[in-house]
């Protein structure tokens, strides 16, 4: 099913600063954030009965492979636009990797059953293109999972670190999806109780000027705080799985889609 690649073209570059992706290969079994999307991800596949166990599987921009805990052990393929985070999918255990044009997908139509984009069409400069390239290759009836940035008021230099053509609010997001081939199940947003922080962190180091690309994510190494983030991110992933509750805004959005 895995078609021969192309050359890929001499502008492509990495879908965030080096540094970042180190960052990311260290941060992505432990931090806070990276484990509370699992989780979410995880607890909203199984209730819309959702298993990847016997089923064809595509993470498309799979970084560094962080996803490997449920991955793991599944017929899956990962691909990806940076060539160093491949390699580190590579050694944490992805054994399926291609190096792909998310907008481009060098797959047969239908090849798939359930298809992964987590923060990922954030990076695509043309986000519909992508949308309607994982449409073509899901069979019909097949699910789409995504999470993405969201709310433009919070752009920053976290944005511009990870090379994120843009954050989405949820009726944008919703619009991307039904117009290119998509009926989402469930759209919401999440990351709701630290939206307070994270806008005035990110309002006041936009204050201070023009700054290095940096994401927060250094503050991972601020005493105490992950176990803080960690503790209010459960709760309101027990509110949104359990009582389906639907936070009003939030840092980042999650959209599971049927294929039209």
């Amino acid at each position: 099913m895995l078609l021969d690649s192309a050359m890929l073209p001499a502008a492509w570059k990495d879908a965030m600063e080096p540094e970042e992706i180190r960052r990311l290969d260290e941060l992505a079994d432990t931090h806070w954030w990276y484990r509370s999307r699992t989780a979410l991800v995880e607890g909203l596949m199984r209730r819309k009965g959702i298993g990847l166990q016997g089923r064809r599987v595509l993470e498309v921009g799979c970084g560094c492979g962080g996803n490997i805990s449920f991955l793991g052990g599944t017929d899956a393929v990962a691909t990806d636009l940076s060539a160093d985070c491949l390699r580190r999918a590579g050694r944490r255990g992805l054994n399926q990797l291609l190096r792909a044009d998310a907008a481009s997908l060098p797959f047969t139509d239908g090849a798939f059953d359930v298809v992964l984009a987590l923060d990922v069409l954030e990076h695509i400069r043309d986000d519909a293109a992508c949308v309607r390239e994982v449409a073509r290759v899901l069979k019909p009836a097949g699910v789409l999972l995504a999470t993405v940035p969201a709310l433009p008021a919070l752009w920053s230099v976290h944005d511009e670190a990870f090379h994120h053509e843009r954050r989405y609010s949820a009726g944008g997001l919703r619009h991307l999806l039904r117009e290119n081939g998509f009926e989402p199940m469930e759209l919401c947003y999440w990351s709701s109780p630290l939206l307070p922080f994270v806008f005035v962190l990110r309002k006041l180091r936009s204050a201070i000027g023009r700054q290095p690309p940096r994401s927060d994510f250094f503050l991972a190494e601020l005493p105490g705080l992950s176990a803080i983030c960690g503790a209010l991110q459960s709760l309101e992933r027990l509110s949104i799985l359990k009582y389906h509750l639907r936070p009003p805004l939030g840092v980042s959005l999650i959209a599971c889609s049927i294929r039209g």
